[in-house]
């Protein structure tokens, strides 16, 4: 089975099942803060495996300009609902072939590294540093 027929399986539980927020408001304040904390106010955010846009009101409340990456077919069409709601441009693409020479003050992700097969995280990796003028923020599961 690879990546996409894992992801849209009843193995996976189904796309919903990573989309209904943060694990808890701590998280989100524990984002926030990071964010803030940045020697230089950053401006620009690429937000990798945005899913639905579940931090997309904390980049609208940051007032960051922020993109959001997805790859799945099957949540992409809430992802674009979700930008649309909070000014953030939304793009289909996947971290480990990226097809863009565009630039971010800040590249972000959480969740996302542990279900990137272990074959490609070197390249997912590669690809966050070419995108990122400064920052790479990567958070996995605890």
């Amino acid at each position: 089975m690879n990546y996409e027929e894992y992801w849209n399986s009843e193995k996976s539980k189904g796309p919903n099942m990573h989309l209904n927020g943060l694990s808890s408001y701590a998280d989100a304040i524990w984002i926030n803060d990071v964010i803030r904390s940045l020697p230089i106010y950053r401006k620009t955010i690429l937000d990798i495996g945005c899913g639905k846009g579940r931090l997309f009101p904390l980049w609208n409340e940051l007032k960051l300009n922020a993109t959001g990456y997805e790859w799945s077919d099957v949540i992409f069409p809430h992802t674009i609902v979700n930008g649309n709601k909070y000014g953030v441009k939304v793009r289909k693409e996947d971290i480990r072939s990226i097809t863009t020479d565009d630039k971010f003050d800040i590249v972000f992700s959480t969740q996302v590294a542990l279900h990137i097969p272990p074959k490609d995280i070197v390249k997912a990796i590669s690809n966050m540093k070419k995108l990122s003028n400064e920052y790479i923020i990567i958070i996995t599961a605890r």
